[in-house]
């Protein structure tokens, strides 16, 4: 009987494989989601799609964004807080 690929986006995990006791040790990243058993080399990763730590959205990996646990970007936006409308932020707003 054949194995079926179930084919899904991953959610990665940096961490370093080899031993401890030699100081060649390799940085891959894993797959996190249940009964994923992917793992790829860190320079491979660039350009992946992956899922966010952060908000669950999917991405593609960047440079600047393959850290341990990779993130869109989401934590540096924020939504602008809106103020109801009173005289004061009327004047202000001119």
């Amino acid at each position: 009987m054949s194995k079926k690929k179930v084919e899904h986006v991953h959610k990665y995990l940096l961490i370093k494989v080899g031993s401890y006791t030699k100081p060649e040790r390799w940085e891959v990243y894993k797959c996190m989601l249940p009964g994923c058993n992917h793992y790829i080399p860190k320079p491979l990763a660039l350009g992946r799609q992956c899922i966010c730590w952060a908000c669950g959205e999917t991405f593609q990996i960047k440079k600047h964004r393959m850290l341990r646990k990779p993130t869109c970007g989401c934590r540096g936006k924020f939504k602008p807080v809106e103020f109801e409308s009173t005289p004061l932020i009327d004047l202000l707003r001119g």
